[in-house]
């Protein structure tokens, strides 16, 4: 689902109100398309994540903000040469023009105040914010991440340049590109700040290794590029490009690596579900429980699930040539433990490998002695990770070391802890790496 529009509206409303204020001069042209393209690129967005930092982090990556301050200020300027040369070519008045248009920016810019951001992105639901006060207050992360200075800085060194004595407007254009100054206005240099950002939340969520390389590599073909370049500034459509070779090199990988996990994930919630299905409790839990005849439901799944089991046993061999115990000692799992996602515990793992997995066959049923065991499980809560929270303390300490110390909990409160009673996985001991 989308972000709640009352939480990127701090942010969109200054983009809008340029829009408009180009629409409402009857602006056109190749700067004002792009505008409006990088303002619907900010939408689409907006729509694709239900997460406000994932959004903000895409937005960066893509350097959206300053493309479209970069075309605003390019379109106005367009606008003005194009009035001044009706009037006939008067070089002082092009140049001040051109000042004006890119000081227009700087204030449009600016106009995204802290106060405003805090009264736009505040969100009414009282019987949240008695308990979190900060829930839906997003201006620390709006103040870190929409980070204009750099951006305004150059503008404003321009805008310097423009003012000199004795400037004109050719001399304005050559030295803006000898000096650089018109990437930076770009906001190249942003992006860099902006893979450095995802790689940092890469390495707080551990969903996989090539997340991890992509931002880790798109950050040393920046730095290569920029080394290129006199003015150590890649060029955009160059960096853009490289960046897209990684995207595109590492995709593969990628899908190859969620469909494995996703495939022994499934095996395990299979033998794990079909073995708690034999015992006297199951008809008193979920999801029997709220079947309407769940005793019937249990006898369904004791006698489906096995023929699932080997069918998905079966694909997972066909496509990857891995067999059940080949799943252990393969590389998504270890990361899968490794980094804490594994949802199931240690002992209850080899418990299934060891004891279920060799009964789960099509029309049988599992051993008394091993549904006392899977019962004791249950009831002794060893079944699950005792450390499913590591992922969720890593992402804290992160936020945190961005936003500010507890910024974390203030906004998203305490995580519930279920009560888990099995030993900590130990790579180094389990029987079947």
């Amino acid at each position: 689902m989308p972000i709640d529009p009352m939480m990127i509206d701090a942010i969109f409303k200054p983009f809008s109100d340029m829009v408009n204020d180009c629409k409402a001069q009857n602006l056109t042209g190749e700067d004002f398309d792009k505008m409006c393209e990088m303002f619907d690129r900010m939408n689409e967005l907006a729509q694709s994540h239900d997460d406000f930092n994932a959004f903000n982090g895409q937005i960066m990556q893509e350097n959206i903000y300053m493309k479209f301050s970069d075309h605003y200020g390019r379109a106005l300027a367009s606008k003005a040469q194009a009035e001044q040369e009706e009037k006939g070519y008067d070089d002082n008045a092009l140049l001040k023009q051109s000042v004006d248009a890119l000081k227009n920016v700087v204030l449009e810019l600016k106009n995204r105040s802290l106060k405003r951001m805090k009264k736009e992105a505040r969100k009414d639901l009282d019987h949240i914010l008695k308990q979190r006060p900060t829930a839906f207050d997003n201006s620390d992360e709006i103040q870190e991440l929409c980070k204009n200075e750099a951006i305004i800085d150059a503008i404003q060194s321009v805008i310097d340049l423009g003012e000199q004595d004795g400037m004109t407007l050719p001399v304005f254009l050559r030295l803006q590109i000898e000096k650089g100054l018109d990437r930076a206005m770009e906001g190249v240099s942003l992006v860099r700040d902006g893979y450095v950002y995802l790689l940092g939340w890469s390495n707080a969520m551990k969903i996989h290794p090539y997340e991890i390389k992509i931002n880790e590599e798109k950050i040393d073909t920046y730095d290569r590029l920029a080394k290129l370049s006199d003015f150590n500034f890649p060029q955009t459509d160059e960096l853009d490009l490289e960046h897209e070779k990684i995207d595109y090199n590492y995709k593969p990988d990628i899908n190859i690596w969620e469909e494995i996990k996703d495939r022994w994930e499934d095996l395990l919630y299979d033998l794990s579900h079909w073995s708690m299905a034999h015992t006297k409790v199951a008809p008193h839990i979920q999801p029997w429980a709220g079947a309407k005849n769940p005793h019937r439901y249990v006898k369904e799944t004791m006698g489906i699930c096995p023929g699932l089991f080997k069918q998905r046993e079966r694909l997972l061999h066909k496509y990857f040539e891995i067999t059940f115990l080949d799943i252990f000692n393969h590389p998504t799992f270890k990361w899968q433990v490794e980094s804490q996602w594994i949802g199931y515990s240690q002992e209850f793992v080899e418990f299934l490998i060891e004891k279920v997995y060799p009964e789960c066959l099509p029309n049988n049923k599992l051993s008394k002695n091993i549904v006392e065991e899977r019962e004791v499980f249950y009831k002794e809560k060893r079944e699950m990770n005792p450390e499913d929270h590591k992922p969720l303390e890593r992402v804290k300490v992160y936020y945190d070391s961005k936003f500010g110390e507890g910024r974390h909990e203030a906004k998203y409160g305490q995580a519930e802890r279920y009560e888990r009673n099995a030993v900590p996985w130990n790579w180094d001991s389990f029987k079947y790496k």
